[in-house]
């Protein structure tokens, strides 16, 4: 069941034309970049940007790497516990050991 309107706002009108974009395109100091429809753009035109300055120019596309993220309720465990990797190990040397003089 749907409860409400079917066809939203943001459904409406699903087409990106530049238009539409220009405002956010510019408050966010970045550019518009239109791929073309043979394919992808060249890797030439794909750049590092620095956040604080503008993201893409006449002919280039600059993307950003954003680093900002917080790890927090990390818990490791290991996969065995020490002492079995020791005995694994011994159990090892000593079956090597006892194949090797025979």
């Amino acid at each position: 069941a749907i409860i409400g309107n079917i066809i939203t706002k943001e459904l409406k009108a699903v087409v990106t034309t530049e238009e539409k974009m220009k405002d956010f395109a510019s408050h966010s100091k970045t550019g518009i970049f239109w791929y073309k429809h043979d394919g992808l753009p060249d890797m030439d035109q794909i750049k590092s940007a620095n956040p604080q300055n503008h993201k893409s120019g006449r002919n280039w596309l600059g993307l950003v790497r954003n680093t900002d993220f917080t790890i927090a309720n990390i818990k490791q465990y290991p996969f065995l516990p020490n002492w079995i990797f020791v005995l694994l190990i011994a159990s090892l040397t000593c079956w090597a050991w006892w194949r090797e003089s025979r």
